[in-house]
C-alpha cells in the first residue's frame, strides 16, 4: 500500500516537472500534454490524499496557456469528433467547487483559492465566467461571504 502511495507522488512529480519545462501544451499529435489534463479534473475533484500536487498541476497548466486550457476543443486534441467545442472550464469549476465545499483541509482550499485567482487572471472572463456561475462555486463564494458578515455583525 505504501508503494501505491509513493508511486502516485513519484508520477505527479514527474508530470509537474515535464508542465514546468514545456514550451506549449501541444506537442506533436498524440503527446500533447492537454490530453492529461480531464484526469487532473478528476483527481482535483475526487482524491484528498493528492490534492495539493494537483493543485500545483492545475496552476502549471493555467500558467502555460490558461486561454487554451479553459476554452479546449475536444476536437482539437481528437478525444471525441462528435463535439465541436466542449470547455474544460466547467469541469475544472466543478472539481474545484466538490474541493471546496468537500472535506479539503483549509490550506488546500487556499490552494484553490489561489488557482482560481491565476484562472481569473490569465485567461478572458468569457472563458471562465459561465462556469464560475454554472458549477455553484460563486453562489459557494457568496454565501461563505454572508455568513462572514453575520459574525461580524454580532
Amino acid at each position: 500500500m505504501k508503494v501505491a502511495v509513493n508511486l502516485d507522488d513519484d508520477a505527479l512529480n514527474l508530470w509537474l516537472a515535464a508542465l514546468r519545462n514545456a514550451p506549449s501544451l501541444q506537442g506533436a499529435p498524440g503527446t500533447s500534454l492537454l490530453q492529461l489534463f480531464p484526469l487532473a479534473i478528476s483527481l482535483l475533484a475526487n482524491n484528498l490524499d493528492l490534492l495539493g500536487k494537483i493543485i500545483f498541476i492545475v496552476e502549471s497548466y493555467l500558467l502555460v496557456d490558461a486561454p487554451l486550457i479553459l476554452q479546449a476543443s475536444l476536437q482539437s486534441i481528437a478525444i471525441c469528433i462528435t463535439h465541436i467545442m466542449q470547455s474544460f472550464a466547467l469541469e475544472l469549476m466543478n472539481a474545484v467547487t466538490s474541493a471546496v465545499t468537500g472535506q479539503a483541509v483549509e490550506t488546500n482550499q487556499r490552494g484553490l483559492l489561489v488557482t482560481i485567482c491565476f484562472m481569473t487572471q490569465l485567461a478572458p472572463s468569457s472563458s471562465w465566467a459561465e462556469a464560475l456561475y454554472s458549477s455553484g462555486f460563486f453562489n459557494h463564494i457568496v454565501k461563505v461571504l454572508r455568513e462572514d458578515e453575520v459574525c461580524y455583525v454580532k
